[in-house]
């Protein structure tokens, strides 16, 4: 059975303050006892949202591991909470899927929740259109917030 999709639609285009609203919902869904997989388009894409989670807060700390091509597959739950991969490497469950890539992986199918952050404006609003009218399409449960 699929499970919950949730759209977290933002007024900001900015890939920056896109990615710092990422860093803050993965840190607040941590921070309530849940693991979390972050998929990123591109293994530069993988590095940059692992920075950002060491410097996106000063007071925050967010422990997490980068997985991808040049790293160990894991495919169980690992020490830290949050996982950053690229699409098709983490093969096990998660808590929550934060999908940042422009499509839907297929990673999804292995989380009993999903996150998509969605710009308001321009590209960014067509694609997570697209990923909710696929999402419908395969029955997960949809939910919108603004």
């Amino acid at each position: 059975m699929p499970g919950q999709v949730d759209f977290y639609v933002r007024p900001e285009t900015s890939p920056d303050a896109l990615e710092n609203f990422a860093c803050r919902l993965v840190e607040k869904v941590w921070q309530r006892g849940h693991h979390v997989l972050v998929v990123t388009a591109s293994e530069t894409a993988a590095r940059r949202f692992d920075d950002l989670l060491w410097t996106f807060r000063d007071e925050s700390f967010v422990p997490h591991r980068r997985i991808g091509a040049s790293n160990p597959v894991v495919t169980e739950p690992a020490s830290e909470p949050v996982i950053v991969s690229t699409p098709g490497v983490w093969d096990g469950e998660v808590d929550v899927l934060l999908n940042l890539t422009p499509s839907v992986p297929e990673e999804v199918a292995r989380a009993a929740r999903i996150a998509e952050i969605v710009s308001a404006g321009g590209a960014g609003r067509d694609a997570g259109r697209a990923r909710y009218r696929e999402y419908r399409s395969r029955g997960f449960e949809l939910r919108t917030h603004r």
